[in-house]
């Protein structure tokens, strides 16, 4: 090889160094904005567009009484940043409708205290629905257990009914399930990791992908969790699925 070309080949190296140098610290940075804007509260949350668009999605959300499905709700809005103080929400009577735009999409929320799935199913909601949101107040351990057969039996009688009334095996498979932790921010609560393992998803899962987070929504100031459970709505797999994972997917906020 001659001088030149010697030359040549070295600043050659060490151009493809630099840019890959760049390209890797590039990739960090957006790494760390990505976390950085997920760890927010939900300050961010509130510079979402708020417009709907020509899809839609269905989001059904249970629990039993008082474990912060309305409170939820209240904060799937744009007024909910903090400073804005929410109001303390009324018990839920049936079936309740929340529907809002958020970039491009009509996302409808239905939301009871009722936890049957024929009583879902009636009302025609079940054979719709794009994902499954089951709130359960992280702060009273006492209740899990109730919270759980109640989760088990409306999954078992939605997929029962899925099945009977469709050809179609893979409507054995059914929708996305979201456990959300609630009231984090109340202290003894149990945190979202364990509180998947007190709900006990493992046979769940075999039919629906698993995903959990942690909220805390105070009446006023930082909240948490928004901005994630925008994410599962928005971005998690919807429908029908393969199921390969034995694990749940976890976002545990302490």
């Amino acid at each position: 090889m001659s001088k030149l070309s010697l030359q040549q080949f070295c600043v050659n190296k060490k151009i493809a160094f630099i840019i890959g140098s760049l390209g890797t610290l590039a990739a960090a940075y957006s790494i760390y904005l990505l976390t950085r804007e997920r760890n927010k509260p939900d300050e961010y949350f509130v510079t979402l567009n708020w417009k709907g668009g020509s899809s839609q999605r269905r989001i059904l959300i249970l629990g039993l009484k008082g474990a912060g499905k309305t409170r939820l709700l209240q904060c799937f809005q744009k007024s909910s940043y903090p400073g804005n103080i929410l109001p303390v929400p009324d018990p839920s009577i049936g079936f309740n409708i929340h529907s809002v735009g958020i970039c491009g999409v009509d996302y409808h929320f239905w939301e009871g205290n009722e936890t049957s799935g024929q009583c879902a199913h009636h009302l025609g909601i079940t054979g719709s629905v794009d994902m499954f949101v089951w709130v359960v107040d992280s702060s009273k351990p006492s209740l899990f257990a109730e919270s759980r057969a109640a989760m088990h039996e409306f999954l078992n009688e939605c997929d029962t009914i899925q099945s009977l009334e469709s050809k179609d095996c893979m409507s054995q498979v059914g929708s996305p399930l979201v456990i959300v932790a609630s009231k984090q921010d109340i202290e003894g609560s149990v945190s979202a990791t364990d509180l998947l393992l007190a709900m006990n998803v493992e046979n769940i899962q075999k039919k629906h992908k698993v995903y959990t987070v942690g909220t805390q929504l105070p009446d006023a100031g930082k909240r948490k969790g928004l901005w994630r459970l925008y994410e599962l709505v928005a971005y998690a797999e919807q429908k029908r699925y393969t199921p390969s994972k034995t694990t749940p997917e976890l976002d545990d906020i302490d």
